[in-house]
């Protein structure tokens, strides 16, 4: 059995969907999809608690919860796809697509190109 604090955000499922590196995506930027599975124990502190009371009177408040515990365990700054939140007594259960921009990525110009005079 494991133990939990109440107000943690525990990480449950993390499937990557993320395809096979390979030399042809090293200039894509389209990003790939993630999706997670979050668990959130209540009580918790005010912040969470907010985002948790206004998803559960507005559905349109939900991505803003999802977005807030990605943020608790590190994952910020990305935009949520879909965010789909169920209530199961103490535990607020999250199940979040979101995506990843490619880090190899590559925006500007070629910069093996010379520039300037040459010989």
């Amino acid at each position: 059995m494991r133990s939990v604090h109440r107000g943690a955000v525990i990480l449950v499922l993390a499937v990557p969907w993320l395809a096979a590196c390979d030399d042809s995506d090293d200039f894509d930027c389209s990003g790939s999809q993630v999706q997670k599975r979050l668990e959130v124990e209540t009580p918790s502190d005010p912040a969470m608690e907010f985002k948790i009371a206004s998803c559960k009177v507005d559905v349109d408040a939900c991505p803003a919860l999802c977005t807030l515990a990605l943020e608790r365990i590190g994952i910020g700054a990305f935009g949520v796809t879909t965010c789909t939140v169920g209530f199961a007594g103490d535990t607020v259960l999250m199940d979040v697509d979101y995506t990843v921009s490619n880090p190899n990525c590559f925006f500007g110009d070629d910069f093996s190109q010379p520039t300037g005079g040459g010989f």
